[in-house]
């Protein structure tokens, strides 16, 4: 005697009483998951712009404190500036950072309105806000730290409070991390 095979039987159509009581992936985890993958993404995202591709180029992230440069950089915008070598790398209209007095490590972020030369030939930059009145007092060359490559706005108010909330973003981001990557697991190992 052989076995036959019994043909499988199709599973009945679902009512839709069994959709809402019984749903296999509802719309609120489908929307979950969007959104905490979007959140993700978008972290990643900020992450390269204000860490990685300044790291590439000599730069860094610095928060706008003062309203100085408004409405070109706002209090609360993150300025990405590179390192420039030389005053060859400027040119006027460019976003300058530098130190206002030698020495002293206080960084001012202007716009480089015109050179000026000195009697003993050494060449001067003169900067000025966008919202001052007046310009700044020239500075030499070894002043200048960098040129603003672009801005970020608004995520200069979270950094503010970086030297307190920093080490609490690092335990939050990475307790939600290992959660969303626990949860995308246990969901995987269970639908095989």
């Amino acid at each position: 005697m052989t076995d036959t095979p019994v043909p499988a039987r199709a599973a009945p159509p679902r009512s839709l009483k069994d959709r809402f009581l019984h749903p296999r992936r509802g719309w609120f985890r489908r929307a979950l998951s969007w959104g905490s993958t979007v959140a993700v993404l978008a972290l990643l995202a900020l992450g390269v712009f204000v860490a990685v591709i300044p790291a590439l180029h000599r730069g860094t992230a610095l928060n706008v404190l003062t309203g100085s440069m408004q409405p070109t950089l706002k209090p609360g915008d993150l300025a990405i500036v590179y390192a420039v070598d030389s005053f060859d790398d400027i040119a006027i209209g460019d976003i300058v950072t530098f130190m206002p007095y030698p020495d002293d490590p206080t960084l001012v972020t202007h716009r480089a309105i015109g050179w000026s030369t000195q009697a003993d030939g050494t060449r001067l930059l003169i900067t000025q806000g966008d919202a001052n009145n007046a310009a700044d007092d020239p500075i030499m060359e070894k002043q200048v730290r960098a040129k603003m490559a672009y801005k970020i706005p608004w995520i200069g108010h979270l950094l503010q409070y970086s030297d307190f909330a920093k080490p609490i973003a690092v335990v939050v981001v990475a307790i939600i991390l290992l959660a969303y990557s626990a949860y995308a697991l246990i969901t995987s190992v269970k639908r095989k």
